[in-house]
């Protein structure tokens, strides 16, 4: 059995097929090969998503706009992060589907400052020191 998935952006890009072994639930928490309702009838069937899922099928483009939807509610640039995150550890194929559609508006959310907000370091505990910082020692 295969996976195939379609990725959209300025141009049509089709992943090649890869054969997987994952079945129903695993497949659902894999998020490399989680397609959420993009699974079309016969991969639900034969993969044993058949219930899994909504049964309606959307493309691709109807994931990325509803992401984006949900994405928009959320004015702050933590809380777009971590919805961010959260989609990638479910469903890479629609994460990056997001991300290439809205790269300029979403790089300043992916990447610093925002990272550095939500790992709760101060941006200077990044700068390489011979010594690390006091409240880092084991003693």
């Amino acid at each position: 059995m295969s996976v195939s998935r379609a990725l959209t952006g300025a141009r049509k890009h089709t992943i090649p097929a890869a054969r997987v072994a994952l079945r129903g639930e695993s497949i659902l928490t894999n998020p490399r090969f989680n397609k959420g309702t993009c699974f079309t009838n016969r991969e639900r069937k034969d993969f044993g998503l058949v219930g899994r899922l909504p049964s309606r099928v959307n493309t691709l483009d109807e994931q990325v706009d509803r992401a984006y939807e949900q994405l928009s509610t959320r004015r702050d640039p933590l809380r777009r992060n971590t919805f961010l995150q959260s989609l990638k550890d479910q469903n890479w194929v629609l994460y990056y589907a997001l991300v290439s559609k809205y790269l300029k508006e979403l790089v300043p959310i992916i990447y610093t400052p925002t990272q550095v907000r939500c790992s709760g370091v101060p941006p200077f505990h990044f700068i390489h020191t011979p010594h690390p910082p006091h409240c880092w020692s084991s003693s």
